[in-house]
C-alpha cells in the first residue's frame, strides 16, 4: 500500500507552488492559535491532576481522543504531515477538555441540563 500512496505524493516544491491563495494568505492567521492551545493543554493537565483526585474522577486519556495517521502516510509532504498533526492533537485536545468539563459537570453545576449538546457533526449537517 505505501508503493501505491507514493504515486500520489505532492513534492515539497509543488506543493508551495500549487497553494491556494486563501491557504498563503490564512496560515498567519491559524498558526497564532497554537500558543493558547498550548496553554490550555497545560491548565487541563494541571486541573486533571489537581482537581480529579480530589473529586474521585477517574483520569481522561488524551489519546482516547487523537486521531491522527497522516504523519504515518506515505502520501504527505512536510508541510502537510504537520498541518495533519497540527489540526488532530487540536482536535483531540478540544474532545479531552469536552469530556474533562462533562466528567466534572455533576461536582460542579448545581443544575443538570436538560438540553446535550451534540460533540460534532458531520460536515454539511445543517441541522442545527
Amino acid at each position: 500500500m505505501p508503493g501505491q500512496q507514493r504515486r500520489f505524493e505532492t513534492g515539497l516544491l509543488t506543493y508551495r507552488r500549487n497553494a491556494e491563495l486563501r491557504n498563503v494568505v490564512t496560515a498567519p492567521i491559524i498558526y497564532p492559535v497554537l500558543l493558547p492551545l498550548l496553554l490550555l493543554d497545560l491548565a487541563v493537565g494541571v486541573y486533571q491532576v489537581l482537581c480529579f483526585a480530589r473529586y474521585g474522577i477517574g483520569r481522561v486519556g488524551r489519546r482516547e481522543h487523537l486521531a491522527c495517521d497522516g504523519p504515518r502516510r506515505a502520501c504527505r509532504n512536510p508541510i502537510e504531515k504537520i498541518h495533519c498533526a497540527c489540526c488532530s492533537n487540536a482536535n483531540g485536545l478540544m474532545a479531552c477538555a469536552r469530556e474533562l468539563v462533562g466528567r466534572t459537570e455533576p461536582y460542579g453545576c448545581p443544575i443538570q441540563h436538560a438540553r446535550r449538546i451534540d460533540p460534532a457533526r458531520p460536515p454539511g449537517d445543517t441541522s442545527w
